[in-house]
């Protein structure tokens, strides 16, 4: 006999935490220099960068590539300090607004990884919202696998539907589990209706 049972609520991000959060996460990745710049607020030193190893690459014959590479250098420095000092500031200033780590924002925005990203590696903060935002809009239709974390690392998959997650015992097709999902929220659902009109006297409005 199938086992489902919803087990938790999960936190749907807010946009301007989500944003913030994501922000941050991309900031991470360009100090560990894994990324050049995405985000719409930061492109003046890549266009700089790009502008310096043009003229160094026309000039390359004369006395002026050293200088250029050495003002390219001076620049990327600065950038640097600024961007640590951005890293820092911002990290105070969400925990600040929101009460909580923004890793911990940034793992609950990961369980929708794949949806977010869909394929690709790197994306903006924005497309990466509205990806999320469209994922979750259809998680309120039908049950969704999502990525679980537990301490930052990935511990397999989470079944999410319309807000919670849910824990399926036995050995199950993916479609099956969605019904198996649909068939026990249905079930809550004719359950607390009967338990309003009951008490309360007035249609059930489920959440």
């Amino acid at each position: 006999m199938a086992s489902v049972k919803k087990v938790k609520p999960i936190k749907i991000i807010g946009k301007e935490e989500f944003i913030d959060a994501f922000n941050l996460h991309l900031l991470v990745l360009q100090k560990e220099n894994k990324i050049e710049n995405v985000t719409s607020n930061q492109g003046d030193y890549e266009s700089l960068s790009r502008q310096y190893w043009h003229r160094a690459w026309l000039e390359t014959q004369n006395d002026d590539f050293k200088r250029l590479q050495a003002q390219r250098n001076d620049e990327k420095e600065k950038y640097e300090a600024q961007n640590n000092d951005d890293y820092e500031r911002n990290i105070n200033t969400f925990v600040l607004k929101y009460g909580r780590s923004w890793v911990n924002t940034i793992w609950e925005i990961f369980r929708w990884r794949s949806y977010i990203f869909k394929g690709k590696s790197i994306i903006s903060s924005a497309e990466a919202y509205k990806n999320y935002n469209e994922c979750i809009s259809q998680n309120r239709k039908e049950p969704l696998k999502t990525i679980k974390w537990i301490n930052g690392k990935e511990e397999g998959i989470e079944w999410v539907f319309n807000g919670y997650a849910y824990m399926v015992k036995g050995f199950y097709a993916d479609n099956e589990i969605r019904l198996l999902i649909l068939e026990d929220f249905d079930t809550d659902r004719k359950y607390f209706e009967k338990l309003n009109v009951k008490f309360n006297h007035s249609p059930y409005a489920a959440s």
